[in-house]
This record gives C-alpha cells, structure tokens and sequence, in this order.
C-alpha cells in the first residue's frame, strides 16, 4: 500500500497566507464601499491634526480634493473664528476622555461658502484619533432664519406698540393745537397791515406750525401715514431736498461734513408719498450727518437694482426690481446692541440738544414699511449706509416735476353764502372750523354728533359737509355719512381726522367723500378743500 505524501508546510502556509490577503482585501473593499456611502466625511489625523485618511465625501462636500488635502491640518479649513473652538473641543475631549463627544464648526469651502459641520471625534491613540463630519448648514439656516424672524416680529410688535401709544397722544394733541394753528390766521385776516401784533401772531403760528408737524410725525409712527401715492422718481425728491431752506440750514450747522451725490440717470420710477420720502430722506441725511464727529463726508445715491436671489440683511429683500435710496456716512458705525433699538423713538447716543426730536428713524421705518419698500443697513467700524429698496412701477415716460410752494390768497377761496355743516364731538374744532367758514362767506351750521346732524339734514340741505372721523359716543364720521347719503345720495362731505390711513375713512372714501384735511388745519386747508369740493 503506497504511502500517503506529507503535504508541504511552507506551501500550506503559502495558501493560507494567500487566502488571508484574499479576505483582508475583500473586507476592506467592503468597509471602504460602506465608508464611501455615507453622506458624511469619514477621516483620520494625527496629533498636530493633519489627516491621514479622508472619505471621498470630503471632496463632494468642501470641493477639495483628498490628495490635495491629505498631510494638511483640519485648522487650514476651518473659519477663523471657529480655530480656538476646534482646539478647545480636542483638549477637554483627551481630558475628559469622552466618548461620542461632538461640536459644531464651520468650514470654508472651496468656493468661498461656509459650511457648518458637526463634528464627532474618537481618540485611538495618543498619536491619531479618527472622526465624523456631518454637514449642518441647511440646519443652522433654518435656526437663523428662525431667530430672525422671531427679532423682527418681536421689532414689529414693539413698533406696534409705541404707534398705538404715539396715536393716542397724536389725537389729544391734535385737538389742543388746532386753535394755535388756526385762530393766528382769523386774528391775522382782521389785522391792519402796519399793526405792532402782526409780528408776534405770525411767531404763534410758526410755533403752532412746528408743533402741529411734530405732531405729524407721531402720527406718522402710528401708521397714519400717506392718503396719496403717486408717480415719483427718487433723484428728483433728492434734487428736491437739496434745494431746500432745510437742508441749507442743515449744511451750514455743519460745514465740515461734505456731501455728495450719485444718481442713477435712468432711475425707475415708483408709487409713493412725495412728503413723507423727502421727509424720510432729510432724516437720513441728518443722522448721517450727525454721526460724524469732525470732518467727513455723506453720500447720496440712488440705482437700479434688479435682485435675482433673497438677500439676507436687516430686512430680507426678495426677488425683484428696485429703485434704491442709499444714504453712506464715514463715520464710525453702529454698534450692534445700538442697531437693534435705533429705529425706537427717542433712541439716540447723540449729544443731548444736537439731534431734532428723536422720532426721526422712528419715521424713516414706517415710511418703508408704508410704502412695502426693504431696508437694509450695512455697518462698520469704516461707515454706515442706510439702503431702501423701492418696488418699481412701469414709467408712463413722464417724470415727476415738484411746483413750488404757492403762498396762500384768501380772497381767491372765498365763498358765496354756501350752506355748509360740521360735524365735530369736539366743541373747539366745531367753535373754529365755524368761525373759519364764517369769515371765509359761507353759511355754517355746526353739531356734536352724527345723530344731530342726521335729523337737521332730514329736513335740511347741505351744499357739503365737514365730518370729523373719531367721534365719541355715538356712531363715527363714516357711519353718519353713509346715513346721509340714504337722504341725499349726492351729498358732498369733506373728511377730517387726526389720521390719514383709517379704515373709516377708507369707508368715507368709497361713499363718495372726495377731500380730506388732517388735523390740526389751518384756514388755507379747509378753505381750499370746501372751495373746491363746492367747484366739483
């Protein structure tokens, strides 16, 4: 029987050897497929933390490649003022020895974009430790985006607030200076020319004036703001301003400031109020003015601007066409505690008696949010600008053209015995919109409320009527209207209120009320809407 052969130990270890490589190469293939189809960046570094291994997801994700970044250190892609934070994360990991430990860190990628990772570590030696990244962006985004929204409802609501505080206090004083403004222009109508009165009437009026306009602007913060919005183009509201006595004033107070223009030529044109955007403007002008300390210089531009992606600033400005107003200062920025509180009324870091009446941003803000515009403030240690973006209108190839102001003739507007009521809950109002009308040559009956003044046009005319809009108790100004129209579906009426943006008179409006005059008015504005109210 032959002998059965001894197999040959070094061949036999050979085949073994053989299909040990076979499956430490079939299980590597295996791990490396698994690695490479994960979403998330598999690596390994060394203690200087320069990696030794990096997933191909590394290159998908930041946009460089894995050749290019093996032997370089996790700190050369990371944002600068995430570098500490890396280095604080690996010491009191090796420290605290955790496991599963992870941070937050935001990388820079190839193109310029940030990216935020969140970042899980293993320590396997004290020479090499391997780890995840896990990209977060879209994450963060939503937080931030979350976070913002939160601080401009809150901004909103607070800014709500101090409207509905500024409209009550508005409507008290609308009532008091509305005999300030007024009785100055009957005394006035009465006077010989070469009286020694006339000078010191004339100073009680102006001050009456310059109350009733910061009054305005109270009114302005409540969101009674525009009745009209026309056709405008910004360069001339800009032209506009800097010819004005204001503005010269304002440029002689503060000669070392220069100011400057950039003006698109072919500006779009937008719907807007004229009054409150220059009045808007002159605010920006001021603080930009304001905030610098010695010499410096301010620059107004306006652009085209069409806005393909959402910008994120102090608003979100979406997709769209603009025309921009942009105010630039070179002064020394705003802080960012200051720039969350800067559009508050009577906010300010100015020098006590330096500034106007403290509601001038407070103005700037409602007029955007009137007008559906953006704002956006770009701020730094180097300037600060104001941006507001203006929705567009298609242009009817005319621009906007602004007359002066024509000084007022009372004997032009006088009237012939019309028969004209007031309706007035206040006894003042009705007292001087009486004696006003009076003087002017019209027949005036007056009444508290629309009650009274229902049951007088019952068997009454009226060639128009005055009707104040807040009355109280009773039925308002645009219930007593719409009660006078079932008696005379033709009836003239003229509105008036301490608001120009109510629902009332939105309802007045629709009934056929044509003319409206805010409170406090003097005699030119009433006398000009019942005269040519009567014309219509």
């Amino acid at each position: 029987m032959p002998q059965k052969k001894q197999p040959n130990l070094e061949d036999l270890y050979s085949q073994i050897g053989y299909r040990m490589l076979e499956d430490l190469s079939a299980s590597e293939k295996k791990y490396r497929e698994l690695i490479e189809d994960l979403k998330d960046v598999v690596f390994q570094c060394d203690a200087k933390y320069r990696f030794t291994f990096l997933s191909s997801v590394w290159t998908k994700m930041l946009g460089f490649s894995v050749e290019n970044s093996l032997g370089k250190s996790i700190i050369d892609y990371l944002h600068p003022d995430c570098k500490s934070k890396w280095h604080d994360f690996v010491v009191d990991f090796k420290e605290q020895n955790f496991e599963g430990s992870f941070t937050e860190l935001c990388f820079i990628a190839k193109d310029g974009q940030e990216l935020w990772c969140e970042i899980s570590i293993k320590i396997k030696s004290s020479h090499e430790f391997t780890g995840l990244l896990h990209n977060v962006t879209f994450r963060k985004e939503m937080e931030q985006d979350k976070k913002q929204l939160e601080e401009r409802l809150a901004r909103s609501q607070k800014m709500e607030a101090l409207g509905l505080l500024a409209g009550g206090v508005a409507h008290d004083l609308n009532n008091i200076l509305l005999g300030v403004v007024t009785y100055p222009d009957m005394i006035l109508m009465d006077l010989p020319e070469d009286s020694p009165l006339r000078e010191s009437i004339e100073t009680i009026k102006e001050s009456g004036e310059k109350a009733a306009a910061i009054v305005g602007d109270l009114v302005t913060i409540a969101r009674g703001v525009a009745t009209t919005k026309e056709q405008l183009n910004l360069n001339s509201i800009v032209k506009k301003y800097l010819n004005s006595p204001e503005y010269s004033n304002l440029k002689e107070k503060n000669k070392q400031v220069e100011v400057k223009t950039l003006l698109e030529p072919d500006l779009f044109e937008i719907k807007g109020s004229s009054l409150h955007i220059e009045k808007t403007l002159m605010n920006l002008i001021t603080n930009a003015i304001e905030a610098i300390d010695k010499s410096g210089t301010v620059i107004i531009s306006t652009m085209n601007k069409h806005v393909e992606k959402k910008i994120k600033g102090y608003d979100d400005i979406f997709p769209g066409e603009y025309a921009v107003l942009s105010v630039f200062d070179n002064g020394s920025g705003i802080s960012k505690e200051d720039l969350q509180r800067i559009f508050e009324p009577f906010y300010s870091r100015k020098e006590m008696g330096r500034s106007g009446t403290g509601l001038g941003l407070t103005i700037v803000w409602n007029t955007v949010q009137d007008h559906n515009a953006h704002l956006n403030i770009k701020t730094s240690s180097k300037g600060t600008s104001f941006e507001l973006f203006f929705p567009i209108i298609k242009s009817n190839g005319q621009t906007k053209t602004f007359d002066p102001k024509k000084s007022f003739i009372y004997q032009e507007f006088m009237g012939k015995g019309e028969k004209v009521v007031v309706i007035d809950d206040e006894r003042i109002q009705r007292e001087i919109a009486t004696g006003i009308l009076t003087k002017l040559g019209y027949s005036v009956n007056s009444f508290s409320s629309g009650e009274a003044a229902i049951d007088y046009l019952n068997s009454n005319r009226a060639d128009v009527l005055v009707i104040d809009m807040i009355m109280d108790p009773g039925m308002n100004g645009s219930e007593a209207y719409e009660k006078i129209k079932m008696i005379n579906p033709n009836q003239k009426a003229i509105i008036v209120s301490g608001f120009s943006a109510t629902t009332e008179i939105d309802k007045a409006r629709d009934l056929g009320a044509k003319k409206f005059i805010r409170k406090p008015y003097s005699l030119e504005a009433i006398g000009k809407a019942v005269y040519e109210e009567l014309k219509h």
